[in-house]
């Protein structure tokens, strides 16, 4: 079972929120949706789409990790296995098939920045989208830039070759917006670096090349090095947390004892044992000279053939030869393309 979940605000149903619905949709098998200031038009969307929902009025710049920790709540009332979040602005590429055979707790993927008629290479980043459910759902206490996934993915992600299309950033309407955002609620900077504020007033972007962002991406999730986390005899740790809000981690065989003291409640649980690979750097995409990434000129005179590229991900007629998004028929492919001829 995939659960996909997204926090979306007013004004998101006339950009990229409908692409985001698509990708949740043919991912997830159940999808939940907050409505975190929404207005009609994003209600209809989730209406439309059948996804469940419910409203949070916090404000967004303010108490972002207290938005999605609710969540997770709200999550918890039944259990879950695999997890898929998205921004409102984001396209996963990768095959719900994919997902199902992923190997581990948490995966780092991509995140490719769309950026006027290209992409910006520099401001591109790893970051999880997809992890497993197990009860430990603290967020980072940052009212910005807290992650999407509680923060204990980030310690143990694992990092694939996928690659996750961010729009939000390829109008520079929509990135001077992203300014004044940051102005107001992180005016001294404390939560990002200066550098990524600044950059987002360039209007300097690369050329896509697929094929070769995906050849930079194998060889670098290539060389990362691991490390293998194993023990004589396979052990049980449970998670526990204190009165005070802290989790710890106790010995199976300490947990009774443990408990007798008052204030732990059971949060979660872990085995050693077994073989994990957890990559020990982030890899890079240095590889990735700007004259490679050069467009090809189409060659009209071959047939069309369906190749696939090396996630996995076929491409077909209906693919925008821009940004990848695949269109369901040829008009909705001409209504998507008019996006690009505005920017």
């Amino acid at each position: 079972m995939i659960t996909g979940y997204c926090i979306t605000t007013a004004g998101e149903a006339n950009r990229y929120l409908r692409d985001t619905f698509d990708c949740l949709q043919k991912l997830c098998d159940e999808v939940v949706i907050v409505l975190n200031r929404a207005g009609a038009a994003e209600i209809a969307l989730v209406e439309e789409y059948g996804f469940d929902s419910y409203a949070d009025s916090a404000e967004w710049g303010l108490h972002q990790h207290e938005i999605k920790e609710r969540l997770m709540k709200w999550l918890s009332h039944k259990p879950r296995d695999l997890m898929v979040c998205l921004d409102s602005d984001e396209v996963l590429l990768m095959s719900k098939k994919e997902i199902q055979e992923l190997k581990g707790d948490a995966w780092y993927v991509y995140v490719m920045n769309m950026w006027g008629d290209g992409w910006n290479r520099k401001w591109s980043f790893w970051n999880i989208r997809i992890w497993r459910w197990n009860n430990i759902l603290e967020f980072q206490h940052t009212p910005l830039h807290c992650g999407l996934a509680p923060k204990w993915c980030y310690e143990v992600g694992q990092y694939i070759p996928v690659i996750l299309e961010h729009y939000g950033l390829m109008l520079r309407e929509d990135r001077l917006k992203k300014i004044a955002r940051y102005e107001k609620y992180d005016p001294k900077a404390k939560y990002k670096d200066r550098a990524y504020y600044e950059a987002l007033k360039s209007d300097d972007f690369d050329h896509i090349n697929y094929e070769h962002i995906y050849q930079a991406l194998h060889k670098e999730v290539g060389k990362c090095k691991v490390k293998t986390l194993t023990t004589k005899k396979p052990m049980k740790y449970i998670f526990l947390r204190n009165k005070h809000g802290n989790v710890v981690d106790v010995p199976e065989a300490q947990v009774a004892e443990t408990m007798k003291r008052g204030g732990f409640t059971i949060v979660g649980e872990v085995s050693t044992g077994k073989v994990a690979e957890v990559p020990t750097i982030e890899p890079k995409l240095e590889t990735i000279e700007r004259k490679e990434v050069k467009l090809d000129p189409p060659v009209v005179e071959a047939p069309v053939v369906a190749p696939t590229d090396p996630v996995g991900v076929p491409k077909s007629p209906l693919d925008c030869e821009i940004c990848g998004f695949t269109a369901k028929s040829k008009s909705g492919l001409k209504v998507h393309a008019k996006r690009h001829s505005k920017a």
